[in-house]
């Protein structure tokens, strides 16, 4: 195995067990200006892991997250900016299915799940929005680009991998919105687990197949 292969598999494994290790930061009693950075190192691995195999839009998407992740890691937490930066990181993501759909094409059954995710995310919106507050504004501008961006994934033959990442990272922010704005919950890691499971297959999908 090449040097640069195995430096890159490394970063991959780095940013895996730093997104693992986040979920023992509220009872490691780690001061309040690590818990941000502690949050964010796992996924600016994987974006470095993107970045090292040239898929420089997910890597995009990754540094953007990662930035989303300290503003709502902050005390009170920064709901506006952090998801102005992720919906910045589905835009990039949203960039890197579209450019697969023009080298790996749509995916079979693309067209009808894509319609059908459509009409689900249209009718979470209309469920959510009576509760949303404050919120409307962000809150409606992010579902838009994250239904946008899954709707892409659905559509496309990208990766696997990636597509399913793209799915994992819908039904955790589904989990936030329902304590966000419903009032349900707590769910415990069960975010965590789900939105770090989903940044590394998007990683790790997007760098697949790359000659």
């Amino acid at each position: 195995m090449a040097r640069g292969a195995m430096r890159s598999i490394l970063i991959y494994f780095a940013g895996a067990l730093l997104a693992a290790s986040y979920l023992f930061a509220a009872s490691s009693g780690a001061p309040d200006w690590l818990v941000p950075a502690w949050k964010a190192s796992g996924i600016v691995l994987f974006g470095v892991f993107a970045l090292a195999n040239r898929a420089r839009l997910a890597a995009a998407g990754l540094f953007a997250s990662a930035a989303g992740d300290v503003a709502l890691a902050l005390s009170p937490p920064q709901w506006t900016a952090g998801m102005a930066a992720f919906g910045i990181a589905h835009l990039f993501y949203a960039a890197a299915f579209v450019n697969r759909l023009s080298t790996d094409g749509r995916a079979r059954f693309g067209g009808p799940l894509a319609v059908a995710w459509v009409i689900v995310a249209a009718a979470l919106y209309v469920w959510f929005r009576p509760d949303m507050g404050e919120l409307l504004a962000p809150g409606t501008g992010y579902h838009a680009i994250i239904s946008v961006m899954m709707a892409l994934a659905l559509f496309s033959a990208a990766p696997p991998l990636a597509r399913l990442g793209a799915v994992v990272f819908v039904m955790s922010d589904a989990v936030i919105a329902l304590g966000l704005y419903k009032g349900l919950g707590p769910f415990g890691p069960t975010v965590w687990i789900l939105y770090a499971a989903a940044q590394g297959m998007i990683a790790l999908g997007f760098a697949a197949r790359r000659g």
